[in-house]
């Protein structure tokens, strides 16, 4: 199924092109009634998929659909200029970021639109791919950091084409071209991308193109929750497996399984063998290992982030864009030893943050164990 997006420039007079060019590409296109701004495409057989659909502002809407029991939001946004006030940028992420929030981590979310935003090519990163282009502005950057905050990625830099079906603005009598329009999914989804990239030879009259991403639904089973018929329930256990790095604590579990498994022949049906197998295992980890508190894998999950942290990173975002305003080599040098510090700061708090989680397990490890060895 292909998501894509395309900034048509309005649609005065257009009308005709778009569909005609949306039915090129596969998909199906309604005239707007009466009072209807824009114009919906869709594909037919996906209609009563949609279940709900809202505006938030004239840069923001949200479509919910259920896919193959996969519940997705995908958010329409159409950013402002990179010259544009430091308070209308402030205002459109701050709205983009509160909706994206609001949808949830139990939904898929896609983020897709012109957002006029260049956010280069970096080889190290979850979030930009390799193959962009190599301009980064201030936009490029709001938009990188609201990913990393959001845990997605920008897929455009992820998939290796042409510069004909990479670029999604030109401007042929000036020559110039760049990536502002994007597609942006979660770094860890459900959903398969096998493919984003431009699609020529549509035309409306924009000096845009369409920016379409081929993505593949896994088919999940949905159980009838009222239908408990040949489902059985199965209780998870953990335990501190890191005590097996314990040359005594393995020791320990390898002693009290052996004499569990000899206590009585191993002969019977096969599911019978199965399951005291089972419950040998549980049993002597519980004795050996321990279990695991319930909430130890929970706690904690943020401790790398603190206030000074975002604190110094408003501080670098500051220094950047008076770089970017300014261009003084002075301001630069000073946004890049602020960049510097930051880096240095997230670094020490994660060494810190390691030190913690390391005694944390060897007060956990064995916590609940026999006193036996």
């Amino acid at each position: 199924m292909i998501f894509g997006t395309w900034n048509t420039q309005g649609l005065g007079g257009k009308v005709e092109d778009v569909v005609k060019a949306l039915e090129k590409m596969r998909l199906s296109a309604k005239k707007p009634k009466s009072r209807q701004r824009g114009i919906n495409p869709y594909q037919e057989k996906y209609t009563n998929k949609i279940t709900s659909w809202e505006t938030i502002n004239e840069r923001l809407a949200t479509l919910n659909l259920s896919l193959k029991v996969h519940r997705i939001v995908i958010v329409a946004a159409y950013g402002p200029n990179d010259d544009a006030t430091q308070l209308i940028k402030d205002a459109f992420y701050d709205q983009l970021n509160e909706t994206i929030s609001r949808a949830g981590n139990q939904r898929e979310t896609i983020v897709m639109g012109d957002l006029n935003a260049r956010v280069g090519s970096n080889t190290n990163s979850n979030i930009v791919g390799r193959h962009g282009e190599n301009t980064l502005n201030n936009n490029g950057q709001r938009l990188i950091e609201l990913c990393e905050q959001h845990k997605q990625k920008i897929l455009n830099g992820f998939f290796q084409h042409k510069d004909i079906h990479k670029y999604t603005w030109h401007e042929e009598t000036r020559q110039l071209k760049s990536i502002i329009d994007y597609i942006i999914v979660k770094q860890r989804s459900f959903i398969k991308v096998q493919d984003t990239r431009v699609y020529r030879g549509i035309e409306c009259g924009s000096d845009h193109f369409f920016l379409g991403a081929k993505i593949q639904f896994p088919f999940k089973i949905k159980y009838n929750e009222t239908d408990t018929t040949n489902i059985s329930t199965i209780k998870q256990t953990s335990y501190n497996i890191e005590g097996l790095h314990e040359l005594s604590t393995k020791y320990l579990f390898k002693t009290r399984l052996d004499n569990k498994l000899q206590i009585e022949l191993l002969s019977g049906r096969t599911d019978e063998l199965y399951k005291h197998i089972v419950s040998c295992l549980h049993s002597a980890a519980q004795e050996a290992l321990g279990i695991k508190p319930k909430d130890m894998n929970k706690q904690n999950n943020n401790v790398t982030w603190d206030n000074t942290l975002d604190e110094q990173k408003q501080i670098k975002q500051k220094a950047f864009n008076k770089w970017l305003n300014s261009k003084d080599p002075q301001d630069k040098n000073n946004y890049r030893n602020e960049q510097s510090k930051f880096k240095s700061m997230i670094n020490k708090n994660k060494n810190d943050t390691w030190e913690r989680k390391c005694t944390e397990l060897n007060t956990h490890v064995g916590g609940t164990r026999s006193s036996e060895a």
